[in-house]
């Protein structure tokens, strides 16, 4: 009996924690995102018309032409970080002799729709930013249409790896990156 009693405490045990302990760390995460805030009330009584410019962070520099530059230079390291990625798990796979060139057409499609994704999340101000941002979105956004027409089509050749003939839009946006960053050097 003693035994049996044992295993039913245990087992009921088991079932606590086992049932219990998930729900307990949802609800802990749940409530660590709640933040006591003070009420409106007192935030306003304690606030000087000053200070509330100062708690507000700096989010840009003084200059719109450097923002946008930023930006730019941002997206362009994002996407090569991206791309040797895609260049590593492509290396893996063809060393484990386990790459189709299907899906080498697949990773570039969608390597070129997350350029066009991240291009178009740029908030670029000047018509200069705005301008070098259209012309990587025409070459991103040519190239996502003709990889996913590969991909569509299911005619994987060796030309699939060649890129379409705008290249040379994608060279110029980036030496007009280049130019764009020696006129803001101080």
């Amino acid at each position: 009996m003693q035994c049996l009693r044992n295993t039913g405490i245990a087992y009921f045990h088991h079932l606590c924690i086992r049932n219990i302990w998930p729900f307990s760390i949802v609800c802990l995460i749940a409530l660590s995102a709640c933040t006591k805030q003070p009420p409106a009330d007192a935030l306003e009584a304690h606030s000087h018309p000053h200070t509330h410019e100062v708690e507000t962070p700096m989010l840009h520099t003084a200059s719109p032409a450097r923002d946008d530059l930023i930006q730019l230079q941002s997206f362009v390291v994002e996407f090569k970080v991206l791309t040797e990625h895609t260049a590593e798990e492509i290396q893996a796979l063809k060393q484990q002799n386990m790459l189709a060139p299907a899906y080498i057409t697949q990773q570039q499609a969608t390597q070129a729709l997350a350029a066009v994704n991240m291009l178009n999340d740029l908030e670029l101000q000047t018509k200069r930013g705005q301008s070098i941002q259209a012309l990587l979105l025409e070459y991103w956004s040519h190239q996502a249409m003709y990889f996913k027409q590969q991909v569509n089509e299911h005619t994987v050749d060796s030309q699939a790896y060649r890129l379409p003939a705008n290249k040379e839009i994608l060279v110029r946006a980036h030496q007009e990156i280049s130019t764009w960053e020696a006129t803001l050097k101080p």
